[in-house]
């Protein structure tokens, strides 16, 4: 019994590791699919026929933080993208004034 205890607190921390390092690489991208996907993934693996811990649980949150916060930033960048691709830099840099 203590042997499963054991392998839950680590798939628990784990998930919280991961979590956090979801949130720190999210502005590259391509980090927070592996990040977050690793989080969420230990964190329910260390469920077995109980409930989360608390560090489970905040390893999902920050996955999901992480998620969120990419994909903000992706659609940000897309947006200028296609600002700057039919305008020309003149209205990207409009924009970024009518912004601030």
């Amino acid at each position: 019994m203590n042997n499963i205890k054991a392998s839950s607190n680590g798939l628990s921390l784990a998930s919280l590791i991961f979590g956090i390092l979801a949130v720190l690489g999210s502005f590259m991208m391509f980090t927070t699919p592996i990040f977050s996907g690793l989080a969420i993934t230990f964190a329910w693996l260390s469920r077995g026929d109980n409930k989360l811990s608390n560090q489970a649980i905040a390893g999902n949150i920050l996955a999901i933080i992480a998620i969120v916060i990419s994909l903000i930033i992706f659609i940000m960048l897309l947006f200028y993208m296609i600002v700057w691709a039919a305008e020309g830099l003149d209205a990207l840099f409009y924009t970024f004034e009518q912004l601030l």
